[in-house]
């Protein structure tokens, strides 16, 4: 039996994320990674709320959230789960490359509230992402694709080539698993995996472009599109709120990830305390995704 066979038997339920750093480490001892600056000027998180009625949909559409931090990563007592990339009481800023993908990724029913968050890059410099699959490749078409040359170049021979598919196929898939809800245990290998490649347990092609912000994965929950796992300290270094929109989903279509919203509230602007100031729209047209 192969190792990836084996890990793909272990009982995440009863095993504890201290107890899986051992086998995943030797899983990508030596394994290459593609880490190379994300050039993604805005990035986009949600946060959705389903009201109980119509008289709770105006209760949530009237009292808008106040501050930024609300919109932005829990505070770590509030965390009580596990998440993609991140394990009980650990904070990491989650969002996407769109605004249609972020608000996917919450995966929204007729009626709810979604508020949307968009963030701008505040520095020359680009966040440092490693990452995973198809999301690799599609960040090098967008670069030099200088990255994916010495990736070749590093696994010269049909046998590393061949492990490296199969490795980067099994921790593509761990990242970009559907989890239902309940069964949060189950992430507990794609966070093993961030934290390893946070702590630079992977062989790191390119050593001198800097330390790794966080990880670029394909979203499920949108076919073309792109998630980003950030660390907050430097998602606070790099980001900074430009602009916020409260949406209510008016229809879904019949394709799942296609959906109709009507504005109903956007941020005049955002104070230096983080206070949000909002302007009532309730805006009656119709939009789609």
């Amino acid at each position: 039996m192969s190792q990836i066979s084996r890990l793909k038997l272990l009982d995440l339920k009863n095993r504890s994320i201290n107890e899986l750093r051992i086998p995943f480490d030797k899983l990508i001892y030596g394994f290459p990674i593609i880490k190379t600056r994300f050039p993604q000027q805005t990035v986009f998180r949600a946060r959705k709320m389903s009201p109980a009625g119509r008289r709770q949909l105006q209760k949530y559409i009237t009292n808008p959230f106040s501050n930024v931090e609300e919109l932005w990563y829990p505070p770590k007592g509030r965390i009580t789960n596990y998440g993609r990339a991140n394990s009980i009481g650990e904070q990491v800023f989650y969002c996407s490359t769109t605004e249609a993908c972020t608000v996917a990724e919450v995966r929204p029913d007729i009626g709810d509230v979604v508020t949307i968050l968009e963030c701008e890059l505040m520095t020359e410099n680009p966040p440092i992402v490693q990452a995973w699959g198809l999301t690799a490749f599609a960040i090098e078409e967008k670069s030099d694709g200088k990255m994916a040359a010495k990736l070749l170049n590093f696994l010269d021979g049909s046998d590393n080539l061949q492990k490296f598919k199969l490795i980067n196929e099994y921790v593509d898939q761990e990242f970009t698993k559907i989890v239902p809800q309940g069964a949060e245990y189950k992430y507990k290998i794609s966070i093993v995996l961030f934290e390893l490649l946070m702590q630079k347990k992977f062989y790191d092609l390119d050593d001198g472009i800097g330390k790794s912000d966080g990880l670029a994965y394909q979203s499920i929950a949108w076919q073309s599109g792109v998630n980003l796992a950030i660390r907050p300290e430097s998602i606070d270094r790099l980001y900074r709120p430009r602009s916020c929109r409260m949406l209510v989903i008016a229809n879904k279509a019949t394709d799942p990830l296609r959906f109709e919203w009507r504005l109903v509230n956007e941020a005049r602007r955002f104070l230096d305390s983080g206070s949000i100031e909002w302007k009532w729209d309730d805006h009656r047209e119709i939009r789609r995704y």
